[in-house]
């Protein structure tokens, strides 16, 4: 069963930085907010040693970027793997392609997440 559990620290690095402690499958890892003002700028998905994913946000840009190496960039609110694993999460385990196809996804992006998905939750 999925767990999802958020890290409280007494002041850490700004007020709007958060972390989560995510199991899925059989694998657990951190999910880290970073942010300034009032909205987030840079959320990273690590095992406590290595960075796993990272997504990025620069006014309306975002990036996203598996293992140190860029993936793909964006303008705007799209899917991203963080809502993937969301949805990872509700159906513990790995969700229906065609449910997200039809929720607009590019097929070719839920094969993409899927994969890395595969590489991370064992």
């Amino acid at each position: 069963m999925p767990i999802i559990k958020e890290i409280v620290y007494d002041g850490g690095p700004g007020e709007l930085y958060r972390e989560w402690f995510l199991s899925v499958r059989c694998t657990a890892v951190i999910l880290q907010r970073y942010g300034t003002f009032c909205t987030w700028d840079k959320l990273v998905l690590s095992d406590g040693r290595v960075e796993m994913y990272r997504l990025t946000l620069d006014d309306e840009r975002r990036e996203e970027y598996f293992f140190g190496c860029f993936f793909r960039s964006y303008d705007g609110d799209q899917f991203s793997f963080i809502e993937y694993i969301q949805e990872m999460l509700l159906k513990e385990g790995f969700p229906e392609k065609t449910m997200l196809a039809r929720k607009g996804i590019q097929p070719s992006l839920i094969d993409t997440y899927s994969r890395f998905a595969s590489c991370i939750f064992c």
